[in-house]
């Protein structure tokens, strides 16, 4: 690319996982163009994490629930912009009409092979090799090294001291008792076969709180009904806290790196929050269930599987069709999750 300020997009538009996968590539680009306005294009929900970067001039927020309409704003915002340069670090056909759209002379992405739908990599006007692995980190690690070759591989939010210390005084505040472990689980949504059940992680807290360590509990709005009556057996113990539905990502991001600091660890599934956390320095262990580690599992954690998974497993499935139900993750037991998380997770 020329010299000067060149504007360059880059599209990446869910999940919360998958944007965290994708940091690497926007510090590789303001590590190698430091003089770039860089916009990312991103959907509202999830675009708390990165309207925070240091060096990220605009932020394109694509409304996914606003049908039609959304993509007209879309659509003026990068008329407003002129990208010269758009990097789909995505690859679906979702990402390659936003990637499209941008008018950018260059189109670059992941290779046709790394692409979900790979039917709609023809916009790109060059891409990536394919990944020498099947992680998703390993595809965005073959874009970095595409667009940006030398550059570090780095996955954190870059977080200000300001956040930082944000997520310092509520991890002080909220567990005041700086002795006693703390673990994070994450709550998710139930009828989503990659859900841990309820009933289990209640198990689990209580376990734990028997042990001694302190519990933060993480839900989102989406949970809220269904997690109404949660916290009853834990009502008056000073080391069970429940952070329920905070829009705010860079802000739990504080929250991950401020426990961090203090050793904890963190068990879930495998959802946006786990790999936030992973990204964060928490040391995670994932309820892996249907979900292939290999390609979605922690990148350096652990994951953990039902001593009796079915034989579909790991499927990918969004809907279970098991005769018996999501029993890939109901089988992982409090005492199964509580032994992988107390162990060394680190070589």
């Amino acid at each position: 690319m020329a010299p000067g300020s060149p504007r360059i997009l880059l599209v990446r538009l869910s999940h919360l996982g998958d944007l965290v996968h994708a940091l690497p590539v926007f510090h590789a680009l303001r590590a190698r163009t430091p003089g770039a306005e860089i916009a990312w294009a991103v959907q509202r929900e999830f675009a708390s994490l990165v309207v925070g970067l240091p060096g990220l001039a605009r932020v394109v927020r694509f409304e996914r629930d606003e049908g039609f309409s959304a993509w007209g704003k879309v659509w003026r915002e990068l008329r407003a912009f002129e990208a010269e340069w758009a990097i789909d670090a995505q690859g679906n056909a979702k990402s390659a009409a936003v990637t499209l759209a941008s008018l950018a002379p260059r189109r670059s992405g992941l290779s046709r092979e790394d692409w979900q739908e790979p039917f709609a990599s023809g916009v790109l006007t060059d891409c990536a090799p394919r990944a020498r692995a099947p992680h998703a980190l390993e595809r965005t690690r073959a874009l970095v090294e595409w667009i940006a070759p030398g550059s570090a591989f780095r996955r954190d939010p870059a977080l200000s001291e300001v956040e930082i210390e944000a997520g310092r005084a509520f991890v002080a505040r909220e567990f005041p008792d700086a002795h006693a472990p703390l673990r994070l689980v994450h709550l998710a949504r139930m009828g989503d076969p990659r859900s841990w059940p309820h009933a289990n992680a209640a198990a689990w807290i209580a376990r734990t709180l028997a042990r001694g360590a302190a519990v933060l509990a993480l839900s989102g709005p989406a949970e809220a009904r269904e997690l109404a009556d949660f916290d009853t057996p834990f009502t008056g113990s000073q080391r069970y806290r429940h952070w329920r539905g905070s829009g705010d990502l860079r802000a739990l991001a504080g929250v991950f790196c401020a426990a961090a600091e203090r050793g904890a660890r963190f068990l879930g599934c495998d959802s946006g929050p786990l790999h936030l956390a992973e990204a964060c320095g928490l040391e995670v262990v994932c309820l892996a269930g249907p979900t292939d580690e290999r390609r979605s599992g922690p990148y350096a954690g652990r994951s953990l599987r039902a001593q009796h998974s079915p034989e579909c497993a790991p499927c990918r499935e969004r809907e279970c069709r098991h005769a018996d139900g999501p029993v890939c993750m109901s089988r992982i037991q409090a005492e199964d999750a509580e032994r992988a998380l107390e162990s060394s997770l680190r070589a």
